[in-house]
C-alpha cells in the first residue's frame, strides 16, 4: 500500500509539467507590469498589454514532452502493477485470516469440549479415572498444539522485522538427531512411513552454533514431509563440509516420497500463509506457514535452503548452516 500511494503522489507532481509552470510565471510577470504601468498612469500600455496576455494565455497549449508522456506511461503501469500486488496482499490476508481462524478454533473446541465433559462428571459425581486421564491427554495435546501455532507465528512476525538473535551454543549433533527421531518418529509410523537418518559424520561432534533454530528449521522441514507422504519413505541425511579458518557447513536433506509439487508450486513454496490445491487441503494441516518460518531461520543463521520436487514422486529440501566444529566427544552440552 505505501508503494501505491508513493505512486499517486508522483502522478500527482507529473501533472504540473514543467510548460505549466512557465505559464504560470509569464501571467505574474505580466500582471505585474500591467499594475506598475497602472501606478503610473499609463493606461494604453497596461491594456494593451492586458489584451496581448489574455491572447497569449487564450492560444497557449500545455503540451507534455515525449519524454514526460513516456514517464507518465511508465508511472501509470507502475500503478496498475502495485494496485494488483494490493489486490493479491488484500487476497492472502482474507485467505490467513481464515487459515487462521480454522486452526485455533479447531484446538480450542477442543479444550472447551472436553473441559465442559470433565466439569459435567465432577459436579454428577460420574468422574471415571480412565476416561478422565483420556479427555485430560486429548485437552494437554491440543493445548500444545496450540501454543506451537502461536509460537510459530510470534517467531516468523520477529524473522519479518529483523528482531531475532543468533546464539552460539555448544551442542551434540547426536543427542539432536536423537531428540529429532523421537519426535517426527511417532507422527510417520501414523501415516505408516519409514523414517530413516543417513549419517556421514560422527554422530558425537560436538558443533557451535545455533541449536534451536536449526532444530526448529529441521522439525519444520520433517512436520512438512509427513504431511504430504502416505505409505512411503522419509529421510534426513547429515553430512558436515570443512571449510576455511575452522568452520564448515552442516548439510542437511530432507527427502520424502510424497505428493511432490509443480514447478508453479515451488516458485510460491517459501510465502507465508500458503497453501495449495484448495481441494485437498482439508486433509491437511496447517496456515501454511512452517516453510516460510524455515526459510527464514536458515538465512538469520546465514544458511541457505533450496528444494526440488516432482508431483507424484516427492519433495527433497537442501539446508547448509555454517557452524564451528569444537571436538568428537561423549560427553554432552545441551
Amino acid at each position: 500500500m505505501k508503494r501505491f500511494w508513493l505512486l499517486i503522489w508522483r502522478l500527482w507532481r507529473l501533472s504540473s509539467l514543467r510548460q505549466g509552470w512557465l505559464l504560470f510565471l509569464a501571467i505574474v510577470a505580466l500582471g505585474t507590469v500591467i499594475a506598475v504601468f497602472v501606478w503610473a498612469g499609463w493606461w494604453w500600455p497596461a491594456i494593451l498589454a492586458a489584451f496581448g496576455g489574455g491572447w497569449l494565455v487564450a492560444t497557449s497549449r500545455v503540451t507534455p514532452s515525449s519524454h514526460m508522456r513516456s514517464r507518465l506511461a511508465e508511472l501509470e503501469r507502475e500503478l496498475a502493477v502495485a494496485q494488483q500486488e494490493a489486490a493479491v496482499a488484500a487476497k492472502a490476508k482474507s485467505a490467513f485470516l481464515a487459515h487462521v481462524s480454522h486452526e485455533l478454533r479447531s484446538p480450542l473446541m477442543t479444550i472447551l469440549g472436553y473441559s465442559e465433559l470433565l466439569l459435567e462428571d465432577v459436579q454428577n459425581g460420574t468422574a471415571q479415572a480412565d476416561r478422565t486421564i483420556t479427555w485430560l491427554q486429548r485437552i494437554h495435546e491440543s493445548g500444545k498444539q496450540l501454543l506451537e501455532l502461536i509460537n510459530d507465528m510470534i517467531v516468523l512476525a520477529r524473522l519479518e522485522v529483523g528482531d531475532i538473535e543468533v546464539y552460539h551454543d555448544r551442542w551434540s549433533l547426536g543427542l539432536l538427531l536423537d531428540e529429532l527421531q523421537k519426535t517426527i518418529l511417532p507422527l510417520a509410523q501414523q501415516r505408516h512411513n519409514r523414517f530413516t537418518i543417513d549419517l556421514e559424520v560422527d554422530p558425537a561432534i560436538i558443533i557451535e552454533g545455533d541449536r534451536a533454530k536449526i532444530r526448529q528449521i529441521l522439525l519444520q522441514l520433517l512436520h512438512n514431509a509427513t504431511k504430504f507422504t502416505q505409505d512411503g519413505t522419509i529421510t534426513l541425511r547429515v553430512s558436515l563440509k570443512s571449510s576455511t579458518e575452522g568452520s564448515a557447513l552442516l548439510n542437511l536433506t530432507v527427502s520424502d516420497s510424497g505428493i511432490g509439487m509443480s514447478n508453479d508450486q515451488l516458485d510460491l513454496l517459501f510465502e507465508p500463509f500458503t497453501r495449495f490445491d484448495e481441494v485437498l487441503t482439508p486433509r491437511y494441516d496447517g496456515v501454511g506457514i512452517g516453510l516460510a518460518l524455515a526459510q527464514r531461520l536458515c538465512l538469520a543463521i546465514g544458511g541457505s535452503i533450496a528444494v526440488t520436487s516432482q508431483p507424484g514422486k516427492g519433495t527433497t529440501f537442501f539446508v547448509s548452516i555454517p557452524v564451528t566444529p569444537v571436538s568428537v566427544s561423549t560427553s554432552v552440552e545441551r
